[in-house]
Parts: C-alpha cells; sequence; structure tokens
C-alpha cells in the first residue's frame, strides 16, 4: 500500500495550493516583474518567513504556477475518452483548453509568457519536463488522428502542435476580447474552426 500523508503534509499542500492560486491572481494583476514576496504572503494571510518555508524565490513561485497549469492540461488529456477517434479527443482537448481560457471570462489567466522573463522560465528544468511532456502527448494525438486518416498526413506534427500552443498563449487574442472587438464565444469557436477545419483530410 502506498503510505497516505499525514495531516502536517496535508497541510502543507493545501496552504501551497492557496500560495500559487493567489501568485496566479498577482501575476494576472501585476506582472512579474511588480509583484513581490511581500504581496504573496500578505495575500494569502501568512508571513513572509512561512512563505519561504514553502517557495525559495518569486522566480520558483512563478515556475510552479506556470507548471501547474501545464498539469492541468496534462490531466484534462488524460480524460479523454480512449474510446473516440483521436480527432475527436484533440478537438475536446483544444476547445476545453480556450473555453477555460477565453470564453469563460477567465482572462487573468495570463499568458505564461508574459509572466516572467521568458529565458528564466524556459530554462528551468521543472518547466522544460512538464512543457516536454505536454508535448509528447500532444504530437501522439496528433499523429494518432493522422494514422486514422483524419489529418493530412503531410503536415509536419511538430508544427501543427505548436500551432495549438500559439492560440493558447497569443495574449493579443485576449486583446481582441477587452477591446470588444469579437466575443470571448465567437473567439473560441472561429479559432477551433479555422484549425480544425484546415488540418481535417479532404476526401
Amino acid at each position: 500500500m502506498t503510505p497516505q500523508p499525514n495531516w502536517r503534509d496535508r497541510q502543507r499542500a493545501i496552504r501551497e495550493e492557496a500560495i500559487l492560486d493567489a501568485v496566479q491572481e498577482l501575476l494576472a494583476e501585476r506582472g512579474y516583474s511588480l509583484m513581490s514576496m511581500d504581496d504573496v504572503a500578505n495575500c494569502v494571510g501568512i508571513s513572509k518567513a512561512t512563505l519561504y518555508q514553502h517557495f525559495p524565490s518569486k522566480e520558483e513561485l512563478a515556475v510552479r504556477t506556470i507548471v501547474r497549469r501545464i498539469h492541468s492540461t496534462i490531466a484534462l488529456m488524460r480524460e479523454q475518452n480512449d474510446g473516440l477517434p483521436a480527432i475527436e479527443r484533440l478537438e475536446g482537448v483544444v476547445w476545453r483548453i480556450l473555453e477555460n481560457r477565453y470564453a469563460k471570462h477567465r482572462l487573468a489567466d495570463v499568458n505564461p509568457a508574459g509572466m516572467m522573463p521568458p529565458n528564466l522560465l524556459k530554462e528551468h528544468p521543472l518547466y522544460q519536463e512538464a512543457q516536454q511532456h505536454l508535448e509528447t502527448l500532444m504530437s501522439a494525438l496528433v499523429d494518432e488522428a493522422k494514422a486514422q486518416g483524419d489529418i493530412q498526413p503531410h503536415f509536419p506534427t511538430p508544427i501543427i502542435v505548436q500551432m495549438f500552443f500559439s492560440y493558447l498563449r497569443d495574449i493579443n487574442y485576449e486583446t481582441l476580447i477587452r477591446t470588444g472587438a469579437v466575443s470571448p464565444e465567437i473567439l473560441t469557436e472561429t479559432l477551433m474552426e479555422m484549425v480544425f477545419n484546415g488540418l481535417r483530410k479532404r476526401n
């Protein structure tokens, strides 16, 4: 049997989730450069000394917040019904991500690249590991859809995967919503139609 975490460990995990929730909100409101460890501690209602017991730096806080979001996407991919065609599972994943990011008005979920200096993020081993895992799962799903005859086989898989990521990270789409140029729902529906109509293999 796998040993169950004790009360102290459970309390620590709960507090860390609360800290990361606060960091996500602060990053959206102020950005990485203006957010301080004092801000995070005050938002959670703990001392800065306690905060440092959980996370050694602001950089680590931001990275862990971004990695948590990547893990949520990985979990979403694993929830898909394996009995469905790969193209439908791929559509389901992309729709849910776009809906969570845009159609549900969660613009506080800021673009990861805007959270902190890109070099600090991309060079961090936790981010590299999580991002590689996500890219591997997405690539496998795209290749499976190709094998099933539902995606144009001559489209390189790495380009398709990076296209998905660009749609999910481009802060200019958020600007369209904030300025009232399009509604969140129309943005989500349009991106889905453009992407998957272009990917599908034509008979």
